[in-house]
């Protein structure tokens, strides 16, 4: 069982990245055990707790001001989180409508609507030549057309999945550059908060990306 001087130790690794899963369930579960603790330590605390509660969407909507805690603080990260959803949303509807097919020229689909009997037509209608007793008539071979003469062949299967895989390659990046960027600012007023950021950033980047997969699915096939 680890102790405070532990604890403490552990938390200035948590706070730089630099624990295991398991530290970090040693951590939470030191702080379970305790329902008080130093006042210097009640925040992690609450920040363990909210983690292990599977952290609820109500408590993201109003977070309560710890002990020592800053309301301006809280408000900033609040409005950060939702600065990031919105630009991740805006990101993903302009890459899908760039990548979405675009609808048949007026061309195309006046030319695929000639018939194909017109150059068979054409021949019917030319000047007949008297025949001889001795000449056999030719008849006229019939024109092969091919299946995509006047109109474009279906996508190969995996020309849309190259296209789908740099779609998501491009938004994950745009997405990880914005949640970065959001993040350090975070960080830099109080890192407290700073995994939670990162962690909502995190959720609702997965859940972007997963949609706007659904989205352009649905538009290549």
């Amino acid at each position: 069982m680890y102790n405070e001087k532990q604890i403490r130790q552990l938390l200035v690794r948590f706070m730089e990245g630099q624990t295991t899963v398991e530290e970090e369930q040693e951590i939470a579960r030191w702080f379970a055990a305790r329902s008080e603790v130093a006042p210097d330590l009640e925040d992690y605390r609450q920040m363990f707790a909210y983690f292990d509660a599977g952290m609820p969407e109500e408590d993201v909507a109003v977070t309560p001001v710890a002990a020592g805690g800053s309301p301006s603080v809280a408000r900033s990260i609040a409005l950060r989180v939702a600065m990031i959803a919105a630009a991740c949303v805006a990101v993903a509807v302009v890459m899908t409508l760039a990548l979405s097919p675009s609808s048949p020229s007026a061309d195309s689909v006046q030319i695929a609507a000639v018939p194909v009997d017109t150059v068979s037509g054409a021949a019917v209608h030319a000047p007949s030549v008297p025949k001889a007793d001795s000449v056999k008539s030719e008849k006229p071979k019939a024109r092969r057309y091919h299946k995509y003469m006047y109109t474009p062949a279906p996508p190969h299967p995996l020309y849309a999945e190259a296209r789908r895989k740099e779609f998501v390659d491009s938004l994950s990046d745009a997405i990880d550059a914005f949640v970065a960027q959001c993040v350090e600012e975070a960080q830099r007023d109080d890192e407290q908060l700073y995994q939670q950021a990162m962690m909502e950033g995190a959720n609702r980047e997965n859940a972007i990306v997963n949609e706007a997969l659904a989205s352009l699915e649905e538009e290549v096939y």
